[in-house]
């Protein structure tokens, strides 16, 4: 239910479906493919500015083992947003490319650079980050810079952080990203 006092009342549904496949994955070459269909309804809202939308994601991923331990991964996605009745919709393409490192403690380092082509203007960034693998679980800390599509630069940074439990387990995680 949608009851916010920005967007009135009504309920919201929101449908997705993903898929992706992998090839090479333990090979000097992999690639892999992926897509996703999302779609966002409104029923009984009193906000006119809430509508209908579908949104449709293409990817593509290669990887490449520089040497046993050291991996080169590219990517590409297309994004095309799409609200019912508009004449046209906001298509993104994203690029990045990646370069990372297993550790013989079994720790992951790894730099990632990325550039975000939006309706509004480039969006570019890097970022780096170091998983931990704990006796029960892991931990991980991705710091970078975002510089957004107004030109000012943001610190972007996640930190994720799971102990495995012998039923299950727990985590906590904390993002700040620049979209």
């Amino acid at each position: 239910a949608v009851t916010d006092f920005d967007t009135g009342s009504g309920v919201r549904g929101n449908y997705l479906i993903a898929a992706s496949i992998a090839w090479g994955q333990d090979a000097p070459f992999g690639y892999g493919l992926s897509a996703a269909y999302e779609d966002i309804t409104y029923d009984d809202t009193s906000d006119p500015s809430l509508i209908d939308a579908q949104r449709l994601d293409l990817g593509a991923n290669a990887s490449l083992a520089l040497s046993p331990v050291t991996q080169l991964t590219l990517g590409i996605e297309r994004s095309d947003f799409r609200e019912e009745g508009a004449a046209s919709g906001d298509l993104q393409i994203t690029g990045n490319a990646g370069l990372v490192t297993q550790r013989g403690n079994g720790d992951t380092v790894s730099a990632n650079v990325f550039v975000d082509n939006t309706e509004t203007g480039q969006r570019t960034g890097l970022s780096a980050q170091y998983q931990m693998a704990l006796p029960n679980g892991s931990l991980m800390f991705t710091p970078g810079l975002t510089r957004a599509t107004t030109g000012t630069v943001y610190w972007t940074s996640d930190f994720q952080w799971q102990q495995d439990l012998p039923t299950g387990s727990f985590s906590a995680e904390w993002s700040q990203q620049v979209t």
